[in-house]
């Protein structure tokens, strides 16, 4: 069933895995705390895997448990302080006034201010560019379920960051 070996994975999927797991928890050493962990998942697990869905939304699945396992048992929130710290390369495909740092910070900020599942379907959609399918892998919901609370968060978000960047209009 498997087509390619855990370093293949390692290599094609980290940086992916990397992101989503820093903007949960805004600290380095935590998230690679966590990737290591969800590595040693996979391994263990490989044989389990039963291909209902793509590796990619497993590994994002994985991540997403071992995110919320750790920060619980660590007690550990992501400090909004922190946020001034972060630099994110984000996708060609997005708009180019979210290419400033300061929208980033705001959209972070945003996010960050979600309960889960909401921040981890705001992740997964806005930077990891996943698509509703895979996301509702990830999250254990419908693709309904995961479009409709998406397209609420994304208003509520748009008003948000309109009222903080003092933005006349906000792509909506």
């Amino acid at each position: 069933m498997w087509e390619e070996d855990i370093g293949d994975l390692y290599k094609r999927y980290y940086k992916d895995i990397y992101r989503y797991v820093y903007i949960l928890t805004l600290n380095p050493d935590d998230t690679e705390d966590i990737l290591q962990n969800v590595f040693l998942k996979v391994i263990k697990n490989m044989k389990s895997f039963r291909g209902k869905s793509s590796v990619k939304t497993w590994l994002f699945s994985i991540a997403r448990n071992e995110s919320l396992n750790y920060m619980a048992k660590n007690k550990r929130k992501a400090v909004a302080a922190d946020i001034s710290r972060i630099t994110i390369t984000v996708s060609d495909h997005m708009d180019e006034k979210l290419l400033q740092q300061e929208e980033i910070r705001a959209v972070i900020r945003f996010i960050q201010n979600q309960g889960e599942p909401a921040k981890s379907l705001l992740i997964l959609r806005l930077l990891e560019e996943r698509s509703f399918a895979e996301i509702s892998g990830v999250l254990g919901q419908s693709d309904t379920w995961c479009r409709v609370n998406f397209f609420r968060l994304k208003k509520k978000m748009a008003d948000a960051l309109e009222r903080e960047m003092g933005w006349d209009q906000c792509e909506k």
